[in-house]
């Protein structure tokens, strides 16, 4: 599918940027919330367009305010409205892998060392 294409190429553009330790991708908001609730990044990127993901970005902006957010917008509307939430960087779909590359650097590099993420995998979290 044209979404499955758009994560895969996100997730290969995201693993390249050598500031990321780690790069994770949830399925659904609960698998989201849990990945943050267990990992605790420093960064999440975030498809406004997906159902529920208002609620997302409040629960993760109230619960974990040293979370940085990247939301991904469909229009300005949606711009707008993420802007309201509190997220610290909005790209409007269509966005150049430079501009992403860009906005994720910009927000890594006002971190201090405290901030980076250790390494974790995906068996840490998979407890079922």
């Amino acid at each position: 599918s044209s979404s499955g294409s758009f994560q895969n190429g996100l997730l290969a553009l995201m693993t390249t940027i050598y500031q990321i330790s780690a790069v994770l991708v949830a399925e659904d908001v609960n698998s989201t919330l849990r990945m943050v609730e267990y990992h605790q990044p420093a960064l999440v990127v975030l498809d406004m367009s997906l159902p529920e993901m208002q609620d997302v970005i409040t629960q993760i902006k109230d619960q974990y305010p040293l979370i940085q957010l990247i939301v991904l917008v469909e229009d300005r509307a949606q711009g707008e409205a993420a802007e309201v939430l509190g997220v610290d960087g909005i790209l409007i779909k269509g966005f150049s892998a430079q501009q992403l590359v860009d906005i994720v650097v910009n927000i890594i590099d006002g971190w201090d060392d405290s901030r980076l993420v250790q390494k974790t995998t995906e068996e840490e979290m998979n407890t079922d």
